[in-house]
């Protein structure tokens, strides 16, 4: 009589494993380390009468990374929460996020701000273990920048709905990834077909991000130096609206200058062009002058990031 046999290679020990035919209520487990063998994680199967096949079944590591480097942050934080407050979080699972809340007690004041304090520093600890880990360092600028998104929900989920704090905790963190990209000063090569663009500002020493759009095609050109002086650049000829916004601290693209909301927008549109032989371009100062020419007005940072979308 046939029995039909596979062996399994354990993911987590490599020991080989022995199956025979189970039914579908029963979960193999591997002889030496115990670990439960998937049966759905298997790749190939192979039905050879009288021999048997080894089938391995995937690592972590041939995973994507991203979806690792999630798994990493959420479970080494949902772990050290569970660890500390057994009776008083509840786990909520749905298919994409797992969530710790706490229950509402009716401790008193001093145990509810200590058990904020333990939240805050797992938090903290969960975030530090999350930029350790292999997979982050090779995640892009723009990946790390949805990373943080993903975790400042987590800390608005835990700690406080309305995100304040978030860069008081691990704004030095962020600062760490995303190094501030100052823009390059025009040089004696710089392509004569682009119109000249200066903007000068007060005597201080803020980061600024200023930004034109092209009326007609969107397209953005961005422009990053640190205040205090005349910052000169290139433009393609054209129309443009002009934006611009400054800080103390460079968080990456979309924090950008963190719970610093400085961004303006200019009331006129900017004419680039050429007029015979001559490029015509712009100088913009900063700093409010009598008879000055050139109005702006307050934005808010999701205005600053949705201009084009909301061009009026």
């Amino acid at each position: 009589m046939r029995i039909e046999e596979i062996i399994v290679r354990c993911h987590k020990c490599g020991t080989k494993n022995r199956l025979k035919p189970h039914t579908s209520d029963l979960v193999p487990i591997c002889g030496n380390c115990k670990t439960s063998i998937i049966s759905e994680n298997i790749e190939t199967t192979k039905d050879l009468d009288g021999t048997t096949t080894v089938i391995t079944i995937p690592s972590a590591k041939e995973k994507k990374p991203y979806r690792i480097l999630w798994a990493i942050g959420l479970i080494l934080f949902i772990v050290a929460m569970v660890g500390y407050m057994k009776n008083e979080v509840s786990i909520n699972v749905s298919q994409d996020v797992i969530a710790p809340k706490p229950k509402v007690t009716d401790g008193t004041a001093s145990e509810k701000a200590k058990a904020t304090q333990k939240m805050i520093a797992l938090f903290v600890a969960g975030v530090k273990k999350m930029r350790e880990a292999a997979e982050y360092t090779i995640l892009s600028e723009q990946e790390k920048e949805s990373l943080y998104e993903d975790v400042l929900e987590q800390y608005k989920t835990d700690i406080a709905s309305d995100g304040d704090g978030f860069f008081e905790l691990i704004g030095y963190q962020i600062q760490e990834d995303f190094q501030f990209p100052k823009s390059p000063g025009v040089s004696e090569s710089e392509d004569n077909d682009s119109c000249p663009f200066s903007i000068t500002t007060s005597g201080d020493s803020d980061l600024y991000e200023a930004k034109l759009i092209d009326t007609s095609t969107d397209e953005e050109i961005f422009f990053h130096f640190v205040g205090g002086g005349k910052f000169e650049g290139r433009v393609p000829p054209g129309n443009y609206d002009f934006s611009y916004g400054f800080g103390k601290k460079w968080y990456g693209g979309i924090f950008k200058f963190g719970d610093e909301d400085n961004f303006f927008k200019g009331e006129t549109i900017l004419s680039f062009r050429r007029e015979g032989r001559t490029l015509k371009g712009h100088e913009i100062v900063l700093v409010k002058l009598p008879g000055g020419n050139f109005e702006t007005h307050k934005i808010s940072k999701k205005e600053f990031l949705n201009h084009k979308k909301g061009r009026k």
